[in-house]
């Protein structure tokens, strides 16, 4: 699960995809046993006022999507979550 934000009128098609290429800025949460959550997020926000698309990503080892979901980052510190990071 992940949270995508586009600066206001990247989007014109209102499709998720923006008009024309836009940096990304990938926002990891603090660290295993954490996770994001849909809402106002200040920081999405700033970023994509100033031009940045942003994605934060609930990568394995995250809280709320199960007990499987959050063992399975279990030792996957430097691998498996970073990968999750690197496939969103």
């Amino acid at each position: 699960m992940a949270y995508y934000t586009l600066p206001v009128s990247s989007d014109s098609n209102d499709h998720g995809i923006p008009d024309q290429p836009l940096p990304l800025v990938l926002m990891p949460h603090g660290g295993p046993w954490g996770r994001d959550f849909w809402g106002y997020n200040p920081w999405h926000q700033w970023l994509a006022n100033r031009g940045y698309a942003v994605l934060s990503v609930n990568f394995r080892a995250s809280t709320g999507l199960g007990k499987a979901f959050t063992n399975a980052g279990d030792h996957e510190w430097g691998g498996k979550i970073i990968e999750d990071q690197i496939d969103a």
